[in-house]
């Protein structure tokens, strides 16, 4: 492996530039894809069923579905359960009928209200009425 300084920053850091051999390019995809696995076998231990079990086992908070990620939930494609007498409890979406599409419409209009109203109290529609 040979490193070396491209420049230095006035904020104080430095650019280096790594030149690897390929043996250490592949060793370091392996380093990589391992240390992802771990992480997904760390993270999915909180749904092993003896965890669940421990008397000190906390499951994270469900976020609150507010009446604003409903709207833009709606206007992405998802499908409210709304009044529908037999919609599972406690469920807002039909999540059976998401797809790709629409949670990609998803994300561009939750992150384009984050960057248009950065206060969650504020939202598009209040915004606009201004």
């Amino acid at each position: 492996m040979n490193v070396e300084l491209i420049r230095q920053n006035a904020d104080g850091s430095a650019d280096y530039m790594f030149n690897l051999s390929p043996e250490s390019v592949a060793a370091f995809a392996r380093l990589g894809i391992m240390t992802a696995l771990q992480a997904a076998v760390d993270g999915a231990k909180r749904y092993e069923p003896d965890e669940l079990d421990e008397p000190d086992h906390e499951e994270p908070p469900e976020p609150p579905m507010d009446a604003n990620i409903k709207r833009l939930a709606i206007e992405a494609g998802f499908i409210a359960w709304d009044e529908e007498e037999w919609h599972p409890a406690g469920a807002v979406f039909d999540w059976a009928g998401a797809d790709d599409e629409s949670l990609i419409k998803f994300y561009h209009l939750v992150r384009k209200e984050a960057i248009l109203f950065p206060h969650p109290q504020q939202t598009l529609r209040e915004r606009s009425a201004e």
